[in-house]
């Protein structure tokens, strides 16, 4: 088992179902991703390599899902936004893009 529940996901698109429910844009991000990069930070001092690479495929998931023409992001509504993009910025802020491209 993977020290993080964030590299047991599958790096494929989830399916429909997980864009339409609103949970994906809040509760499933924080605890399944945002939680676990903060963890590795606290206990690592630094988010391990695999976990930011797995952090930032699920991540670009939300946004090539978003620019198709019939997104089922279209539920996201204005305050769910916010809570979604303070998310993003969180997870954003474990990711080192140095150590990624090293």
């Amino acid at each position: 088992m993977n020290p993080s529940p964030l590299l047991d996901l599958p790096s494929a698109e989830p399916p429909p179902d997980f864009w339409r429910d609103k949970a994906s844009y809040d509760a499933v991000l924080r605890q399944g991703l945002v939680e676990p990069l903060e963890t590795a930070m606290v206990q690592h001092g630094a988010v391990p390599k695999p976990l930011q690479a797995a952090a930032l495929n699920r991540l670009a998931w939300y946004f090539a899902v978003d620019l198709r023409e019939r997104a089922p992001t279209v539920i996201v509504d204005p305050p769910l936004a916010e809570v979604f993009h303070a998310l993003v910025g969180r997870a954003m802020r474990c990711i080192d893009i140095a150590q990624l491209e090293g």
